[in-house]
């Protein structure tokens, strides 16, 4: 892309500056506990986030998973949005105690979206 743009200011006789932003760490989900093989997350179903550890099932919770970044499970607070990879699910923080929080489902694609590790 820099290449085009320099070319393009070259060809118009000017000189352009080009700026990026650079993201900084993304948070990946990693280990993903899931109540069947294959089953994808809809609109008003519940995931559980955990700071540490091996995800499990209980409850009835279909979907437990652990995250990159500890923090991000412990500074959520009950209304706070969370998006799953590059915001294809849309969830909302409904419970949390220490090291956990439990986030609704509020939109997702028509057909549901599979929780995978090292999505952003």
């Amino acid at each position: 892309m820099t290449k085009h743009v320099r070319a393009a200011g070259d060809a118009a006789g000017r000189r352009i500056a080009v700026l990026m932003d650079i993201a900084g760490p993304k948070i990946r989900t990693e280990k993903v506990a899931l109540a069947e093989s294959k089953l994808k997350a809809n609109v008003g179903d519940r995931i559980r986030l955990i700071a540490t550890g091996e995800p499990a099932l209980f409850d009835d919770i279909r979907f437990c998973v652990s995250v990159s970044l500890p923090e991000m499970v412990t500074r959520l607070k009950v209304g706070d949005r969370v998006l799953y990879d590059d915001g294809k699910l849309q969830t909302v923080v409904t419970e949390v105690s220490d090291g956990m929080a439990v986030i609704r489902v509020e939109r997702a694609r028509a057909k549901g979206t599979r929780l995978k590790p090292e999505k952003g």
